[in-house]
């Protein structure tokens, strides 16, 4: 059963991938780091970076919950990086992937310019929505448009993973962890948005942090959902 995930994760690349990873056993061990940035003629470029944990996939490798002790000092397989073959699909975006390793996450770099908000939401919604079939919500719904002043971003963001406990994504139907479940709930996952936009953010949600022209929002996985906005005004 790890095996066949571990192999459909491969298959399905990037687009929705992080939608499939928050509906199985790897939920609350994602990295998401986002920075978009419009510039008056509303083109711009997000910078993305996403990643798992290597604690939840050496569990899903050894297909048991490694020691703390043992994943500090153990390196990750280059074949179990799931971002690994997704370079060809972001280039067909327009984008550029890098792969990138810290001590806690293994990912990739993505760098996306756009020519115009719509084509800036199109791209956040190919890499971070749900993949069709699926019952659980999107990580992260954005919508961007023009307004007579500046620049307005709505969203939804889902730390929760479509509200259910984390340690549920490792049970099976017995409502029993197929496998020690301690260290994928210490494995820090988290969703960082930024966004630069042309003028002064005038407005914003109260979960936001507005500096100038720029807003962003931090969530730790199993966060409750959050409705987010922010509004620019040249």
């Amino acid at each position: 059963m790890i095996v066949r995930d571990m192999r459909w994760m491969k298959r399905c690349g990037l687009l929705g991938l992080v939608g499939v990873l928050t509906v199985g056993l790897l939920s609350g061990c994602l990295e998401v780091n986002l920075k978009s940035t419009v510039k008056t003629d509303l083109s711009g470029t997000t910078m993305m970076r996403l990643g798992l944990s290597k604690v939840a996939l050496q569990t899903v490798q050894q297909g048991v919950g490694p020691s703390t002790a043992s994943v500090a000092s153990a390196p990750t397989p280059p074949q179990m990086n799931p971002f690994s073959d997704v370079s060809g699909q972001i280039t067909q975006m327009g984008g550029t992937a890098t792969p990138y390793e810290n001590d806690k996450f293994i990912g990739i770099d993505i760098s996306l310019p756009f020519k115009n908000l719509d084509e800036m939401q199109q791209q956040l919604t190919a890499v971070l929505g749900t993949p069709g079939g699926s019952s659980s919500p999107p990580l992260l719904t954005i919508t961007a448009k023009q307004t007579a002043n500046g620049v307005r971003i709505d969203g939804k963001v889902d730390p929760s993973l479509g509200g259910g406990d984390p340690a549920m994504s490792a049970m099976g139907g017995s409502g029993t962890p197929s496998f020690d479940l301690g260290p994928l709930l210490l494995a820090d996952g988290y969703i960082a948005l930024a966004f630069d936009l042309p003028g002064k953010v005038t407005d914003a949600d109260a979960l936001a942090v507005k500096n100038g022209g720029s807003v962003s929002w931090n969530f730790k996985l199993g966060d409750l959902p959050a409705t987010i906005f922010a509004e620019s005004s040249r």
